[in-house]
Parts: structure tokens; sequence; C-alpha cells
């Protein structure tokens, strides 16, 4: 089995072709495969095959083995693999994720996404709650030393996690954020998190329609439309082609297990 392993502005997942194969237990297989001490390593698994001319489809699956119905990041990379693959005709390709379809474009390195229309679902005094094709909690802050824990608490606190965001105001047209990702923990950047609090901001009057985010792993450019639609656009890049053998791999661990006991 042939993968790719990828990363926007250092947020990594595992690509895997399931055009001509068929993966079992994918939940299992992102929990083997995503753990960076004894596998690949990576935010998460994406599986993905050909739906129609130049639109295909994904699913996403987080280290913990739970599915997602969108990642930003990931969506980006996917649509420069096929690009570079040669399976588009174009700049422009669409992919059908749980949260919908997105269309991109491609330009070399760097990719842009139409993530839809995003809405504030609800405001508390602290929490602003963000749909972003799936759900966001975001939080403000003047200082994002060690928020790392505060994210991870809000994140836990609902009932199959929500993706939580801290963020500071730089200017009007840049800011600053951290984010704990459900299924996943803290990552160096996600892009609906980059969405959504790019949106909370602009709402809230902190922003302008055009905004710089700024991650541990990088910028992302985000831009809001008068409908409330949002462009996300930002680099990807390769980490290393690859092949493994499940089969193997079962093997491998049995014996392994015998080992041990």
């Amino acid at each position: 089995m042939n993968f790719v392993k990828m990363n926007g502005i250092g947020n990594d997942y595992i690509f895997i072709n399931t055009s001509k194969q068929t993966i079992e237990s994918p939940s299992g297989l992102a929990k083997k495969l995503c753990n960076r001490h004894l596998s690949i390593g990576a935010d998460g698994l994406v599986l993905f095959k050909k739906s129609a001319k130049d639109c295909f489809i994904m699913r996403i699956f987080n280290p913990d083995g739970s599915e997602a119905e969108m990642c930003g990041n990931a969506v980006r990379c996917l649509g420069r693999l096929l690009k570079d693959m040669g399976a588009v005709s174009g700049n422009n390709l669409s992919v059908q994720t749980l949260s919908g379809i997105k269309h991109l474009t491609v330009c070399g390195n760097l990719v842009s996404v139409d993530m839809g229309t995003l809405k504030i679902v609800a405001t508390d005094t602290e929490i602003t709650y963000i749909d972003a094709g799936n759900p966001h909690a975001v939080v403000f802050r003047e200082n994002l030393a060690g928020v790392e824990n505060e994210l991870k608490s809000i994140s836990q606190n609902y009932l199959g996690g929500i993706n939580a965001e801290a963020v500071k105001i730089l200017t009007r047209a840049h800011i600053e954020m951290r984010v704990w990702e459900r299924g996943a923990g803290e990552t160096l950047a996600c892009g609906t998190g980059a969405c959504a609090v790019a949106f909370a901001s602009y709402k809230k009057g902190l922003t302008s329609s055009e905004v710089i985010v700024t991650l541990k792993g990088g910028n992302l450019s985000i831009k809001i439309n008068e409908n409330d639609s949002v462009i996300m656009e930002g680099l990807t890049a390769y980490n290393y082609f690859g092949s493994l053998s499940i089969n193997d791999y079962g093997k491998i661990k049995r014996k392994l297990q015998k080992v041990k006991s």
C-alpha cells in the first residue's frame, strides 16, 4: 500500500488513494499509522478516491480513530497532490467531504480553498462557537503563553469533543492563534480553526475582512466575503513518499506481543 505524507504549514497528514483498494478498518488504521512513536506519525489519515472528472471524495480520520467532517489544511494538501499526480485537467478541482463539497485552486505549492459559509452558533461571556463545517470554540486572549491546558479543557468539556482556539489580536489585518483539535490534541496548525478565529474576530469588529492568521506552523491568509463564505490560502509541502504492508505490520505486532508475554 503506497502513501504520501504531506503538511499544510506543519499540519501533517498521511494520504492513501483508495480508488483501487479497500481499507476495511480506516479508524483502526488511523490509530496505528498516526502514532508518532510507533509508526509514521501524523495529525490524521486521509483516504481519497475519484468520483467524477476533477471531483474527488475524501475521508479524514483523527489519531484517536474518530472521523472528522473537514480539515482545511488536509484538503489543500490533497488538492496539490491530485494536481501533481495529473489527476485533474486544470488548476481547479472539487473535493467532497462530510461537510460538503469544497472548491480548490492550485498554484504550485500555494493552494486556496472555498470553505463555504461559516456562522456563529452561540456566544457566552467567554466563548464564541463557530460552525466551520466542524465545531469550534474560540476565546480571545491578550497572551497565548500557556493556553494549551485551557484549550484542552474546553475541547474535552463537550460530548464528542470540540476544536478549541485561543486568538490574540495583533492588528486589524493580523491575528495569532493556538489550537487544540479534538481527536488530535495541540497541532501546529488547523485550517478550519484559522477560518473560525478570523470569522469570529471579524464579526466582533476587531479585524477586517482579510487577515493573516499566524499559527505555530506558519501563516494562512483568510478572506471573508459579503455572504460570510470564507476563502483560505496557504502553503503546502511534501514530507515523503512511502509504502507499507498491513499484513506484515500485523505479523510483526503479533510477534512482538508474544515476546512481551
